[in-house]
Order: C-alpha cells, then structure tokens, then sequence
C-alpha cells in the first residue's frame, strides 16, 4: 500500500471475496491488484472488527466510501497531536495584518 489507495469500491469488494472465502491471490487477480497490497488491506481488517468500536464485515461494507476510507486510512496522526491543536491557536495571530 505504498502506493496510491485503492478506491472504496475495491475495498469492499475485497472484504466481500475475503468473506466468501475465497484467497489472497485469487481476490488479487480478481480486482487486478498485487497480493502485497490485498494481504495489507486484511491485516488491517481484525483491528477493526475488535475492541470498543468492532463492526462486522457486512457493517463496514454498508459503510458511506467516506467512513470507510477514514477507517482504512485514517491519516497522518500528527493531526491527533495536542502540539497541533496549540499550533493552529496561533495561525490566526499569524495572519492578521
């Protein structure tokens, strides 16, 4: 997943053809995309079918492309920080004249 991420749609299909059993390379040349990247997006799959916020996989697949996307990628955590937080309280002292 180096690379650019997969559209929403694949995603789900993956998880659809994960869930009918059916295996990695199979699920791979099925969608035309490399191995690496089906067995990134499973592994990713049970931190979020576990814990407080667990969603099944028929769940997520409902899912807006959106929130599912944020689940999948959720983005550079430096945004997460409370540094970013003080950092953004004095953009506005910045820009004014």
């Amino acid at each position: 997943m180096a690379g650019k991420p997969k559209s929403m749609s694949q995603i789900k299909q993956l998880l659809l053809l994960h869930q009918q059993g059916k295996g990695k390379k199979a699920i791979a040349r099925t969608l035309g995309i490399s191995k690496t990247t089906v067995k990134s997006y499973l592994n990713k799959f049970p931190a979020l079918t576990s814990g407080s916020k667990a969603m099944s996989l028929p769940e997520l697949v409902k899912l807006e492309n959106p929130v599912l996307e944020a689940k999948f990628h959720a983005g550079n955590p430096a945004y997460k920080d409370d540094r970013y937080d003080d950092l953004i309280s004095h953009m506005e002292y910045c820009n004014t004249p």
